[in-house]
């Protein structure tokens, strides 16, 4: 029972600190969009949109506590994001 609330403690946290980052980079992302108007940046803000998507939904699984679809719509998200880098990748 400890270890477990250890557990969700550790990873609300490490959740929270990666949407922390993600909005960041969104952010960065988004005035590098107004600057240079670069059709990679859209790529780029479409696939940070996603991971901060796919956080989200595993913040709301920890907190919650629910498990019902979570690990299926996460995975998802994730195989969108992956695309939308490939795609960008794969372009240039």
């Amino acid at each position: 029972m400890i270890f477990e609330s250890i557990q969700i403690t550790l990873t609300t946290i490490i959740v929270l600190i990666k949407l922390i980052i993600l909005g960041r980079l969104f952010s960065i992302f988004l005035q590098n969009y107004f600057k240079f108007k670069a059709r990679f940046t859209i790529g780029l803000l479409t696939f940070t949109s996603l991971i901060i998507i796919e956080n989200v939904f595993t913040l709301a699984t920890i907190l919650l506590s629910i498990d019902l679809l979570m690990p299926l719509i996460e995975n998802i998200i994730e195989l969108m994001g992956i695309i939308v880098l490939y795609i960008l990748i794969a372009k240039n």
